[in-house]
């Protein structure tokens, strides 16, 4: 992966794992008749408050999923997290929160939703937070060719040690997170301490749920001199992203704003566990592309 001059170079810490409770987008969206059987409705769109700031003139952050993932039951509304309001900075009064998904696409600050026929035509989908093949540059790149990001694959991180870590020569213990997107669970993480010549398997931690990462740990012996400690994962799908592809992801600053207001309905609320964050892997698989929506 290569980075984009002038933007952020997220890490990483660009992901959390939170219990949202809020209402089924589902149920919103039936009640408003969009099914998509008769409407020719095939994406539902989120507009944020929040504006970017380029020197040209301020954008929306406006983006989609396809309708069919938003009426899938997993994906909220959201108006609480950990059993308080959303807090200003994650979104207050009410945010989308779609499991599965790259961090972009779970608007804060939502101002409205927009049933299309199409996905988005805002900056933020059309341009940004796209894939491309490892020879695009910034300066050659066809917008209209890169692949819309939505679906996570399977990622994995070293939170333990840091990068440029001084430490003791001996045993040590190396830790992280995995997740999977679709809703798969985590089957594997190993870890190795010679650039990915050999490989240890590491103890998963807690319980699986899907939507939600995976903490792990391994431990292991480094003898004196320098290490390149890499992580890979293995999804229930038996998918791995391995630790040499590069990819190269396009992505925007944008101005956080506060929305305020009422949001509730009288649509049932549910509380459900989901992590919001990453997207790719990252440098030193270690990964750092994210953007997270936490």
């Amino acid at each position: 992966m290569r980075f984009i001059p002038g933007e952020v170079v997220w890490s990483t810490q660009a992901i959390g794992t939170a219990l949202w409770s809020g209402v089924r987008l589902r149920d919103v969206l039936l009640a408003a008749g969009i099914d998509g059987t008769a409407d020719g409705t095939r994406h539902a769109a989120f507009e944020g408050y929040d504006r970017s700031t380029p020197e040209d003139q301020p954008l929306p952050y406006q983006v989609s999923i396809s309708l069919q993932k938003a009426l899938n039951p997993e994906v909220l509304l959201a108006f609480e997290m950990n059993g308080q309001p959303v807090p200003a900075a994650h979104g207050f009064p009410l945010r989308v929160v779609v499991p599965g998904y790259i961090g972009a696409r779970s608007v804060k600050w939502v101002r409205r939703i927009i049933a299309r026929d199409t996905p988005s035509d805002g900056h933020f989908q059309r341009r940004a937070y796209r894939l491309f093949p490892p020879d695009v540059r910034a300066e050659t790149v066809d917008w209209e060719k890169g692949l819309m990001l939505g679906e996570m694959n399977v990622n994995a991180a070293i939170c333990h040690p840091q990068d440029g870590s001084v430490i003791p020569a001996g045993p040590i213990e190396v830790k992280g997170y995995a997740i999977a997107g679709g809703g798969r669970l985590i089957a594997q993480v190993d870890v190795s301490i010679d650039g990915g010549k050999t490989w240890s398997t590491a103890d998963l931690l807690g319980e699986p749920h899907s939507w939600t990462w995976r903490l792990w740990r391994v431990g292991l012996r480094l003898a004196a001199g320098k290490h390149t400690i890499v992580v890979r994962a293995v999804d229930t799908a038996a998918d791995t992203p391995g630790i040499t592809g590069k990819r190269l992801e396009f992505q925007r600053l944008y101005e956080q704003c506060m929305a305020q207001g009422p949001c509730r309905g009288g649509i049932r609320p549910v509380i459900l566990p989901f992590t919001i964050g990453c997207a790719c892997p990252a440098p030193g698989a270690k990964l750092s592309w994210c953007l997270s929506a936490s």
